[in-house]
């Protein structure tokens, strides 16, 4: 039974994240640095927290959210550096206009 609950609580998590991806996180600008500290401090918190399984389900979940949001704003970091890196710099060049040399003369 409780393999069920953890297949249905991994499902609700990555559904709701996804939601929250859409609609919210997007929106944010956060460093990844601070995403990971936060879900540390989250996680050793639980540790010495005593509460009721149900806020201990909402504490897991929010530290779920808090890696998947991390590796997603990491990946995306990653993937706009190589495309950057890939990229030519492409400089103009002012060609030389023929008649002013015949001007000068």
């Amino acid at each position: 039974m409780k393999f069920f609950g953890v297949i249905l609580f991994i499902l609700i998590s990555l559904i709701t994240y996804n939601l929250l991806k859409i609609f919210v996180l997007s929106n944010l600008k956060v460093n990844k640095w601070i995403l990971l500290i936060l879900s540390i401090v989250v996680v050793v918190a639980s540790f010495f927290i005593k509460v009721p399984a149900f806020v201990m389900y909402m504490i897991q979940w929010l530290y779920f959210v808090l890696i998947l949001w991390f590796v997603d704003v990491f990946v995306d970091e990653y993937r706009e550096n190589k495309k950057n890196k890939n990229k030519k710099v492409i400089q103009n060049k002012p060609k030389p206009k023929p008649n002013r040399a015949k001007v000068n003369k």
